[in-house]
């Protein structure tokens, strides 16, 4: 029974020994399979890695390529900039530079300006105080000669004896004389006076007459710049020169001793204008002792056309008696004297006929004037005597101009016609004058 059951043990063990075996050899088998796919994928394996390998060390090749290229160009920009900073700061240093230099000259051009202002000011300050002590100088020497002629003029042995020593005894060349381009030597055109241009066109005629001391070169120079301030033709009346005889005459004209020749040439002028129908306007220009004779001319113009017009209305009114017709002369006398226009300077503000229009322009430094004045009052007789002979003294509009002396010692500059009166006194003609545009 053992004997049985070991066989069968022993069989069965070898059946197992056997199915083991088997079992390891399929097994073996089977892992050698396996083993032999594992090669063959693990060769694909390598192969695949290897070409993903190969890829790879391309891609960075590649990459590593660009990015040489862009370290090379970085490399280049950064060259580029810092070539660029160092010409920016070259530049910028150039500019600071060139701007210093700049700011530098402006300074010293601003010092040089200042040094030049405060010279400017300082020069300034000294004129004006100079000037300051020429106008009171001068204020000091005309209240001087206006005292002087209110001591002679109010003492009438005095001023007898001053004037018989001053007066001229011989007529004097030239005295009372129309002056035109000819007299004065002055061709432009076929005008009788002077004329601002040679093609002149303008029809503005105006008469000028002087003041004492005047030479016939002096009465032409400043004939010539009124026509040309006034854009006019101007036609000198001269009142001639006799030295400290003028100073006799200007006496004269206030209280009428002598009629002056300028003032009867003057008076022939206002005569000739108004005496036609219906009158002419007359404009006068006068300076000086020329405003003394320019109301003696228009006292005597006025009694002569009141004479001649008494004359012509007796003879062609003979219904009325002869108040009547003085009255009606007397009238149409003042009406057509309202035609003359005087433009005075430097001379008397009162005195001055009734009827005409009267603009007188005084400097304030000038001292005739005041003189002129002074003796005029001193001479109250005669001047009522003027009042009377025309109806009275008309009140002309006065102008007051501010020439300051230039000198200190005094001169005539205050009292110049030309510098003075022509220049500061006398507005310029507005608009163009006729025939002297290129001029």
């Amino acid at each position: 029974m053992w004997s049985s059951l070991r066989a069968n043990v022993v069989d069965t063990f070898k059946s197992a020994c056997e199915a083991a075996n088997n079992a390891a050899a399929a097994t073996g088998a089977k892992a050698r399979d396996f083993a032999n796919e594992a090669k063959e994928l693990a060769k694909k394996v390598a192969s695949k890695a290897d070409e993903i390998g190969e890829d790879i060390t391309d891609r960075a090749k590649v990459a590593a390529a660009t990015a040489k290229q862009i370290g090379d160009r970085a490399i280049e920009k950064g060259k580029h900039l810092v070539q660029t900073a160092e010409q920016k700061v070259v530049q910028t240093g150039r500019a600071v530079s060139a701007k210093a230099k700049e700011v530098a000259k402006l300074a010293l051009e601003k010092g040089k300006e200042g040094v030049q202002a405060a010279k400017k000011v300082t020069k300034a300050v000294i004129e004006c105080a100079k000037q300051k002590v020429r106008n009171a100088i001068q204020h000091v020497v005309n209240r001087t000669a206006v005292g002087l002629t209110d001591f002679v003029t109010s003492k009438p042995r005095l001023e007898v004896l001053l004037r018989e020593s001053l007066a001229s005894k011989e007529a004097l060349p030239s005295d009372g004389k129309i002056f035109g381009q000819t007299e004065c030597k002055i061709c432009q055109s076929d005008r009788q006076g002077i004329v601002p241009c040679p093609g002149f066109r303008g029809t503005q005629t105006i008469h000028y007459s002087n003041g004492i001391f005047t030479e016939p070169e002096a009465l032409c120079k400043s004939m010539l710049e009124l026509s040309k301030k006034l854009c006019a033709e101007v036609v000198g009346v001269y009142n001639s020169t006799a030295g400290g005889g003028d100073l006799e005459e200007c006496l004269s004209n206030i209280d009428n001793r002598i009629l002056s020749p300028a003032a009867r040439t003057e008076a022939d002028l206002i005569l000739d204008k108004l005496g036609k129908t219906p009158p002419e306007p007359v404009t006068l220009y006068v300076h000086s002792q020329g405003g003394l004779i320019a109301q003696q001319a228009l006292r005597t113009a006025h009694a002569d056309l009141h004479d001649k017009l008494l004359t012509d209305t007796l003879k062609t009114r003979g219904d009325i008696g002869v108040m009547e017709a003085d009255k009606l002369a007397r009238a149409e006398t003042n009406r057509r004297m309202a035609s003359v226009n005087v433009e005075a300077f430097g001379t008397a503000t009162d005195g001055w006929p009734t009827g005409s229009k009267v603009h007188v322009t005084v400097n304030e430094y000038d001292p005739v004037p005041m003189l002129i004045n002074k003796a005029q009052q001193n001479h109250s007789k005669a001047m009522e005597e003027n009042a009377g002979a025309t109806g009275g003294f008309t009140k002309p509009k006065v102008t007051t101009i501010s020439v300051p002396p230039s000198r200190f010692m005094p001169s005539a500059d205050t009292h110049s016609m030309d510098s003075t009166y022509i220049e500061h006194g006398i507005p310029k003609h507005k608009g163009a004058c006729l025939g002297c545009e290129k001029v």
